[in-house]
């Protein structure tokens, strides 16, 4: 398979356009080249993860198999798509992984059946928040279900992180999903309070419940 074939089938997979697949293929065998050191095995598998394991690398041999990019690592760097995001909420999403020209990484586990948000209406939501670390769910940070109480906010306004204004705008009421944001979309370098360290990856499950306005 060429580049220009694996870049038509992660744009298909994904949803991205053609543009931003291209971006995002470049993007991965790059931190795959960075990441290998002399000696390294490359093993492609599945276009999901990615890490490098200090094994004598077989020589004279090109490790591409189609349109799948995942390597066992050393320091174990991972890039999270499809299966990753599948195995990291436990099985319980039906839908297929999706992930934005932003970064944001979207998978449904029921589509709703209301309406869709307004910019500034206010959207009722019960959500739990874990820091998201090695493809996995880390830390439970918060949980609106833990506290009992739903959490609202108006949707677009800037009220909450981009991640959340993003994700939950293509929401149908009674929608329920898993949101994995990036740092650039979440608290960024900056963190949150003690709780959310610098640069975090976040992932949500999170549900809306209803709207107002």
């Amino acid at each position: 398979m060429n580049k220009s074939e694996l870049v038509s089938k992660v744009s298909e997979l994904s949803g991205l356009t053609k543009a931003d697949a291209d971006s995002a293929t470049d993007a991965v065998f790059s931190s795959i080249t960075a990441a290998l050191k002399g000696g390294d095995d490359v093993r492609l598998v599945g276009f999901g993860t990615f890490s490098v394991s200090a094994r004598p690398a077989r020589t004279g041999k090109n490790p591409q198999t189609g349109a799948a990019v995942a390597i066992k690592a050393r320091k174990a760097p991972k890039f999270a798509a499809g299966k990753a995001l599948k195995d990291a909420v436990n099985g319980d999403a039906t839908g297929t992984a999706v992930t934005t020209a932003s970064g944001l990484q979207i998978m449904d586990a029921k589509a709703g059946d209301g309406a869709l948000p307004r910019r500034g209406q206010i959207c009722v939501m019960h959500y739990t928040g874990w820091l998201y670390q090695d493809g996995v769910k880390g830390r439970k940070f918060d949980s609106s279900r833990d506290r009992g109480a739903p959490f609202e906010f108006s949707i677009g306004v800037g009220q909450v992180i981009g991640g959340w204004d993003e994700g939950v705008a293509s929401m149908k009421v009674g929608g329920q999903r898993t949101l994995i944001i990036p740092p650039g979309l979440g608290y960024g370098a900056r963190g949150a309070g003690g709780v959310i360290p610098p640069n975090a990856t976040l992932i949500f499950d999170v549900e809306l419940l209803g709207l107002k306005g």
